[in-house]
């Protein structure tokens, strides 16, 4: 584990490589819960010093200087070093571990992480609903229903759908229950109908506006572009209408607050924002993956969001629980391997688990888990 001195150091050397020939900096500090300003001051006057041995002058504020923020944060077993800052039309972060400050760090330990296989089959999972007594599985061209019994899950009926389109490579698909059945979303193609006594369903093409997430008023929804899998950028929240870049994903934390926003964009980067990201974006995460599930446990009350790694399609992934506080999120359960490359995450009903869709490269196979986060620690 790297020393605080050392973290700063090699943050400052990443700093000059990454903006040369810029020589004058204008620094900001942050501090987070859990560490004092004493910590970021100490801090604060090893980077300045790093920076100066790479020939970088720290100046105020004003036009000729490069703004960089630095943000000194804990999670439960590590400290983070993290510097954000613009770079053409990008924001970057660059981001160093470190240990060495023990009264700083949280003394709870780390999350669980629950994994519970509710389905596996050889063809592709979009999405799964399930209650006590039904297993609903949405899939590229059809919607199966399977009933509980002794012997585990049983098939009840399935419905063909016909979608007026070729489905692009990885087609998205989202399932959402009503009061009266389920409404079924795919490409091109919107669908309602019940359940019981049989699966029946009625599909419109045109894209209509899909569900964001879950548990949130008021709903959020957007349109997903034709023949590609990802969103407009025109996100419905209620009465209200939001304009802001194509993306992936979209949920939001404590919604009945001004709400922390959370944008995949198609860069690759994560925007964490108080609001729509257009009111200002707090920071950028690089090194996750495009699908977000954002929780809210029952004990404590706290929101904590499920990241995927940045794995390449086809590749093992990992998933991991970080704790969203003041704008940021920190590591807060050890990473669980996925056995397979992620195509589905989000959060179920009521916002206490995940649904998990995991595709196995060397058995073919999709496997869909639902995943917790522990509160006994």
């Amino acid at each position: 584990m790297k020393s605080p001195q050392q973290a700063a150091r090699d943050l400052a050397l990443r700093l000059a490589e990454t903006l040369n020939p810029q020589k004058t900096l204008s620094l900001k500090f942050d501090i987070r819960p859990g560490l004092s300003a004493g910590h970021v001051a100490e801090m604060r006057a090893w980077v300045e010093s790093a920076l100066g041995q790479q020939g970088i002058q720290v100046v105020p504020a004003s036009p000729a200087a490069q703004d960089v923020r630095i943000t000194v944060s804990s999670s439960f077993q590590k400290l983070f070093l993290s510097a954000q800052f613009s770079q053409g039309s990008q924001d970057r972060v660059l981001m160093e571990s470190f240990g060495g400050w023990s009264s700083a760090l949280r003394s709870s330990p780390l999350r669980r992480l629950r994994q519970e296989l509710l389905w596996t089959q050889s063809g592709a999972i979009l999405d799964v609903l399930q209650t006590e007594t039904q297993l609903v599985v949405l899939e590229p061209r059809r919607v199966v229903s399977y009933a509980a019994a002794q012997q585990g899950w049983v098939l009840e009926g399935s419905v063909e759908i016909s979608s007026p389109r070729p489905l692009p490579r990885d087609p998205r698909g989202r399932l959402k229950s009503t009061a009266n059945g389920i409404e079924a979303y795919l490409p091109d193609l919107t669908c309602r109908g019940t359940l019981k006594p049989a699966v029946e369903l009625s599909c419109q093409a045109g894209e209509g506006k899909w569900p964001l997430q879950v548990g949130t008023e008021p709903m959020m929804a957007a349109r997903l572009v034709s023949g590609r899998n990802f969103f407009d950028g025109t996100v419905q929240q209620g009465g209200k209408e939001h304009s802001i870049d194509p993306f992936f994903f979209l949920d939001v934390a404590r919604p009945e607050e001004q709400g922390i926003w959370f944008v995949s964009r198609l860069d690759g980067g994560v925007t964490i924002s108080d609001g729509p990201p257009v009111a200002g974006i707090k920071s950028v995460i690089h090194d996750w993956g495009s699908d977000l599930a954002v929780l809210r446990l029952d004990c404590g009350g706290e929101w904590y969001v499920l990241a995927s790694g940045a794995a390449g399609n086809d590749e093992p992934d990992s998933i991991r629980a970080f704790l969203v506080s003041e704008g940021a999120a920190t590591p807060a359960s050890e990473s669980w391997s996925v056995p397979g490359s992620i195509r589905v995450l989000r959060a179920l009903d009521g916002r206490q688990a995940a649904l998990l869709v995991a595709h196995s490269a060397t058995t073919g196979a999709f496997a869909a888990y639902r995943l917790s986060i522990l509160c006994d620690q």
